[in-house]
């Protein structure tokens, strides 16, 4: 091997010492701010905020494909909260004296 040879082999070795150096800095530069927390705490918020999205998505289609069983419900549950008025007026309607005992 000649001298020359040896000299570009040390100089390309240190040239691809210095890029691997330059490299690494960069990946904790990375790291470091990837895990400060106000970072790790905007990406669990979008997480969150995803999985919600996504959730509330899946939602909308479930009512969707079962839109006559939630108006039914929700008509049956109008009817259970009203019923006290309801009777009410039922009973004037017939003339007849509200019970007191109603719960």
């Amino acid at each position: 091997m000649a001298k020359g040879d040896k000299i570009g082999n040390l100089q390309q070795v240190a040239a691809d010492r210095k890029q691997a150096r330059e490299t690494l800095e960069e990946n904790i530069a990375e790291t470091r701010d990837r895990f400060r927390p106000a970072n790790l705490a905007k990406e669990a918020g979008q997480k969150v905020a995803t999985g919600a999205k996504q959730g509330g998505e899946a939602a909308a289609r479930q009512i969707r494909s079962h839109s006559g069983k939630i108006a039914s419900i929700a008509a049956l549950a109008a009817l259970v909260a009203a019923r006290k008025p309801l009777v009410r007026i039922w009973h004037r309607y017939r003339g007849q004296d509200e019970p007191d005992n109603e719960e």
